[in-house]
């Protein structure tokens, strides 16, 4: 089974997010490593206000053995977790 992965880019303001946002794949989707899911000006999103904090979710934990590499803020580029099957 694959592993399901909801990643929240802002809960209290997502109905402006298009303004800043320019989604690359849609919901159910089949994604691929290193596939371009979305792009935004990270300067404009942060002079607007908005929580750059980017909660993750793993809707299917069950199903995978995952391996968190850390539980601190992670950058771009850092790795958040390892997916075993």
């Amino acid at each position: 089974m694959n592993l399901q992965l909801l990643a929240v880019l802002d809960i209290k303001k997502s109905f402006t997010m298009e303004v800043y946002f320019t989604a690359h794949v849609k919901q159910g989707d089949r994604i691929r490593k290193g596939q371009l899911l979305t792009e935004f000006d990270i300067d404009k999103v942060k002079e607007a206000g908005f929580d750059l904090s980017t909660p993750v979710l793993i809707t299917n934990p069950g199903e995978h053995k995952l391996i968190f590499t850390t539980d601190q803020e992670v950058k771009s580029g850092d790795y958040l977790m390892t997916v075993v099957k």
